[in-house]
């Protein structure tokens, strides 16, 4: 949703990462599952840490795709 015009746009992707929040949490997940869409938890909402093993979290899992 556009934040000016209030404006809902879909952008078609094969593939959408979100990076949302510093507390391990997973609030997408369970829908996700739902609908049997794939998906991979990483960083921060794995579990809290350094930056170093949030990027390699999101690296492993990039590989996988």
């Amino acid at each position: 949703r556009d934040v000016d015009s209030g404006a809902i746009s879909h952008i078609p992707a094969d593939l959408v990462v979100l990076s949302l929040g510093v507390r391990p949490a997973k609030p997408f997940g369970d829908s996700l599952e739902e609908i049997g869409e794939k998906y991979v938890v990483i960083g921060d909402a794995q579990k809290s840490g350094r930056i170093v093993d949030a990027v390699r979290t999101a690296f492993d899992a990039v590989r996988t795709i």
